[in-house]
């Protein structure tokens, strides 16, 4: 090896050692540079926090905030952190101890405690020194503390006021929800019961609802089946109706009309021992009885009378009227009740009683009011008395027309009153009055067509009384 290259050698040795050596003090400078720029930033961290705490109670506005931390900075711009940590303990140890710019550090305490005054607001006033700065700030940060203690005892007690509430809220909910849960219950309950009868209901109307379809059914039955009957009934009765009619044509061929009375004597005058008594050939076995009264006429007899002019009524009237007084054997005493003038009683003078026969009782049928005094108003019981002595002479009182009727006696016709449109309309007793009037005057009218159909001979009371010889009894 030459010397030269050993020497080479040997520096480039020196050299490597001495890099190595450099290398390793800058790393541990940037280590300790490092450590020292953390450690100043976390000092200028809690510093800015504590400012940031103290001014906060005052005004923690992001403006203020804002102000004090470019107050702060405002000088270090732009510069590292280290630097930056560096300058500030340089400037505060020389505004501590004293340097040779006091002008410099009193302006830029004067700009810090500006800055802090600005940044406290709410009109704090902060001493001009920074000592006092300081202590205004603690007791800002006091009397704030104080009132955030206040606060917090206030927002306790309106917590405590709120929980109070709550739990009387829980409490009453509680409650109210145990009455909903039992309200629901009942109400739960009831809706069972009401399903049930409801359903049971449904039920009984399907029921009653089958029971009206099959009612329903057999009344269409029926109701067919009754029309069924009708029919036929309908039918029988025209048949019926047809020999009705045809059994009255024939029998009418032998009855006389209406209008003429045809009656033959019902006995004669067998002897005449005085102008007051006789005696007739009709008997106890003649079904002869006391009162029985007859109608004497000559020896022609009686004379047919046609129509229904009341005029003629006085043909029926006989010479003379005789009373039974003493019903015998065969022979009965009479007493004579009226002789015309004129006229005398003789032996073979026929009797007759239109009611009586000795052979055949009549059916006799009676309508209408009579008035057999012929005084006042036609009554009923002027028509009792007129039934009374047919049913009392032998003859029956029947209650309808027919066929077997064979007399019908009917009362006065009845008159239907004449009435002004006014008094109709002003007095109803009127208006009654006349309705009750033209009815019966309707019904009598159809009674009378009824025995005209038939052939029946109809007596008024006029002739009635005459044919019985009855007038002069009834007139007294």
């Amino acid at each position: 090896m030459t010397p030269s290259s050993s020497g080479s050698k040997n520096g480039l040795v020196v050299w490597s050692i001495v890099a190595t050596i450099v290398a390793l003090g800058s790393l541990i400078w940037g280590f300790i540079s490092f450590a020292q720029a953390n450690k100043a930033q976390t000092a200028l961290e809690s510093t800015e926090k504590s400012f940031t705490e103290v001014l906060g109670k005052a005004d923690l506005s992001g403006a203020n905030v804002a102000a004090l931390k470019e107050a702060a900075t405002s000088s270090y711009q732009g510069m590292k952190l280290l630097d930056v940590a560096v300058a500030q303990k340089n400037e505060l140890a020389t505004l501590v101890g004293g340097s040779n710019d006091e002008r410099k550090a009193r302006t830029d305490a004067e700009n810090a405690i500006k800055a802090a005054q600005a940044a406290a607001g709410n009109g704090a006033a902060l001493p001009g020194t920074l000592a006092g700065a300081l202590k205004g700030m603690t007791d800002l940060v006091a009397a704030q503390n104080a009132k955030i203690t206040a606060m917090g005892d206030e927002v306790k007690a309106a917590n405590d006021a709120m929980n109070a509430a709550l739990a009387e809220k829980a409490a009453i909910m509680k409650v109210s929800d145990e009455k909903v849960a039992s309200a629901t219950a009942e109400m739960t309950e009831s809706q069972k019961t009401a399903d049930a009868y409801a359903s049971s209901k449904d039920a009984q109307l399907k029921d009653r609802e089958d029971q009206l379809v099959n009612k329903n059914s057999e009344f269409l039955k029926s109701d067919q089946t009754n029309n069924e009957r009708i029919v036929q009934l309908q039918q029988e009765k025209a048949a019926l109706q047809t020999q009705l009619d045809e059994a009255n044509a024939e029998r009418a061929k032998y009855r006389v009309p209406t209008n003429q009375i045809l009656t033959a004597a019902d006995g004669e005058i067998t002897r005449t021992p005085g102008t007051d008594r006789v005696f007739i050939n009709l008997g106890r076995g003649d079904q002869i009885a006391p009162g029985m009264t007859f109608e004497v006429f000559d020896k022609l007899g009686a004379p047919h009378v046609t129509g229904d002019n009341p005029a003629d009524d006085r043909l029926l009237k006989g010479k003379a009227s005789i009373e039974v007084i003493s019903p015998q054997q065969g022979i009965s005493e009479c007493r004579v009740v009226r002789v015309s003038p004129g006229q005398t009683i003789t032996e073979g003078d026929p009797i007759l009683n239109v009611v009586y026969d000795r052979n055949v009782k009549f059916n006799f049928y009676v309508f209408g009011k009579f008035n057999l005094d012929y005084a006042g108003d036609a009554n009923d019981r002027d028509t009792e008395i007129v039934k009374r002595l047919i049913s009392g002479w032998g003859a029956n009182i029947v209650d309808q027309i027919n066929t077997k009727t064979d007399f019908v006696v009917l009362g006065e016709e009845p008159v239907v009153p004449t009435y002004s449109q006014e008094e109709l309309t002003s007095e109803p007793e009127k208006a009654f009055q006349k309705e009750q009037a033209e009815q019966a005057l309707d019904t009598y009218t159809e009674v009378k067509a009824k025995a005209n159909a038939l052939n029946i001979p109809i007596l008024n009371q006029t002739r009635f009384l005459y044919l019985i010889g009855y007038y002069t009894e009834a007139a007294r």
